[in-house]
């Protein structure tokens, strides 16, 4: 078996980024450090690739393919993000005709840049997705209490059955 933590080129899965981490005890999602930040104002990934308004923290709330450059690459934006206020973390779809294994792993993607983030100094907000009932077991599984968490409405309102998966999480 290779060891991927002296061949960079084979640790495809991104192993890095748990560096020191705490998993949950399920699905053994890396645990971020409990906040208790209040951002005023947040600005989209890909308006702060070309904007000075430092003073804000970057958000995610976009479509998948704008910011998959952020899971392929993290390494790549961490000076971009070092810059603002800082991040919410990667809001990766939990669209309820997904695969279960797909939700998991889009919560678990998540997880791991915020937590790889916060190993580098910076504030980060964990982003809470969930779809279904399928989802509520994971939503928030290794996530302090009484911690702050970001939550939105992106892609969850714009119909009735969607809105009552969002509602009644």
């Amino acid at each position: 078996m290779h060891d991927i933590r002296k061949n960079k080129r084979l640790d495809v899965f991104k192993t890095y980024l748990l560096k020191g981490a705490q998993f949950s005890s399920r699905y053994e999602f890396p645990m971020p450090e409990k906040v208790d930040y209040k951002p005023a104002e947040a600005i989209p990934f890909n308006a702060a690739k070309r904007s000075r308004l430092y003073q804000r923290w970057v958000h995610f709330y976009l479509y998948d393919y704008i910011f998959e450059c952020v899971w392929n690459l993290p390494k790549r934006y961490l000076p971009l993000f070092s810059k603002f206020q800082n991040v919410i973390t990667p809001d990766f779809s939990l669209y309820r005709n997904l695969p279960l294994a797909q939700q998991i792993w889009n919560t678990f993607r998540s997880r791991a840049i915020g937590y790889w983030l916060q190993s580098k100094g910076l504030k980060v907000i964990t982003n809470v997705r969930w779809g279904d009932e399928r989802t509520y077991s994971f939503a928030f599984e290794g996530l302090p209490k009484g911690g702050t968490y970001a939550v939105s409405t992106n892609g969850c309102i714009r119909d009735k059955k969607n809105r009552y998966y969002y509602v009644f999480a």
